[in-house]
């Protein structure tokens, strides 16, 4: 996990999936939601539903992750019934709460794989998507990840020995790679780290304490907030004694916002770059001192206004801008259902079958996977500016 940036964004867009919308498989040939409806009407009888499962956050601080997760299924399963479905299918989806809480987790993919999932779309926290793994392996069901960026999750897939776990976003070591050659552009030559003690956070820190200096960049100490935590003071104090030059943060928005607030409060202007918490929740928490916010850098694998047609969709049906989580799962079901074109069925082994041979331009980058099942992602650098977040550079997938 995670980030939902939600801010305009310049540049073409590349539409997905098969049974939506026009799509370019290596780049030679298109399905069209017509010709996946003229494979799917053979009979007039009615055919079982396709059952989906989602394992996610849906309650607590974490809720809203879940929530708009379900939020982006619906709409994009609601355009694919109303074509007929997938293959004369209609989809239907079960949920079930993991919490962001690998000791949650289990018992969340146990409730889907029971469900008799077709795929379980994964969890939006990095610890509840490694315990569900070895699960989703057992009951052979493919695991689909578009959120949780621990590199732990690529390097135990495929062939790390989990051939059913499959991922679109990048993971915390390319997005760390990036973050760390635009953080040496800006001449810095020293950091700190402050990350949250989680898989998450403990997962991305480790990259930025070898890719920084690889950089040329100085990394002067890594130290672990608790999500929620109300007093970086000692942390502060430490950062003010090694004299840093700027901070990196792994961490969610509302600890960004509060971090933020009592950098101001102790006098320390100093730049400060995030992974997965630049996000426009903060501008909220922050209210009318959304300013302090103003030149703050955020690293992650995703934008808002990638996919324009996905945006007005969304603005349509809930009245407000797209969060993250939406286009994610959105999108992550335009990849299963083009794995199950591309194999002729839409079984569970169909979307494995399928998506070892898809190959797809996508808005976030290009669904084709390596041996690993690790697709290649877009990189995106932005900025905060009176209330608005910025694109400033994107670092395409080859």
């Amino acid at each position: 996990m995670r980030t939902w940036n939600c801010l305009r964004r310049r540049g073409p867009v590349t539409a997905i999936a098969a049974a939506l919308v026009v799509l370019s498989v290596s780049g030679l040939t298109t399905l069209t939601a017509s010709a996946t409806q003229a494979k799917s009407t053979s009979t007039g009888t009615s055919k079982a539903p396709i059952v989906l499962g989602l394992s996610g956050a849906f309650n607590g601080s974490n809720g809203y992750v879940g929530n708009y997760a379900q939020q982006g299924l619906t709409l994009g399963m609601a355009q694919l019934n109303a074509r007929g479905g997938v293959y004369g299918h209609k989809l239907t989806l079960r949920m079930a709460s993991d919490n962001c809480d690998p000791g949650t987790a289990p018992s969340a993919a146990k409730k889907l794989i029971s469900d008799n999932v077709t795929v379980i779309f994964g969890p939006n926290c990095s610890g509840a998507t490694l315990v569900e793994m070895p699960l989703a392996k057992a009951a052979k069901t493919p695991l689909l990840e578009s959120e949780s960026t621990n590199a732990k999750i690529t390097a135990e897939s495929g062939v790390g020995g989990n051939p059913y776990t499959w991922r679109i976003n990048a993971s915390d070591s390319v997005i760390a790679k990036y973050c760390s050659t635009f953080i040496a552009s800006k001449k810095t030559k020293s950091v700190s780290v402050i990350a949250e003690n989680d898989e998450y956070g403990r997962g991305a820190a480790q990259f930025y304490s070898t890719d920084l200096p690889a950089n040329g960049v100085k990394v002067l100490g890594t130290q672990y907030e608790t999500p929620g935590q109300a007093d970086y003071d000692p942390i502060l104090s430490k950062i003010q004694a090694e004299n840093a030059q700027a901070i990196v943060f792994v961490g969610e928005a509302e600890d960004l916002a509060t971090l933020i607030e009592q950098m101001h409060a102790a006098g320390l202007a100093i730049p400060l770059y995030t992974r997965g918490a630049l996000e426009t929740e903060i501008f909220g928490e922050l209210g009318k001192n959304v300013d302090l916010a103003n030149g703050v850098f955020g690293c992650d694998y995703s934008f808002y206004g990638t996919d324009p047609s996905f945006d007005a969709l969304y603005l349509k049906n809930y009245h407000t801008v797209a969060p993250e989580p939406s286009v994610s799962y959105y999108n992550l079901l335009q990849v299963m259902v083009q794995a199950m074109t591309l194999a002729g069925g839409v079984t569970s082994a169909d979307v494995e079958a399928g998506l070892r041979k898809i190959d797809v331009k996508y808005s976030w980058g290009i669904a084709k996977f390596d041996s690993h099942n690790q697709a290649q992602s877009n990189v995106y650098i932005t900025v905060a500016k009176n209330g608005v977040i910025h694109l400033l550079k994107e670092y395409l997938a080859a």
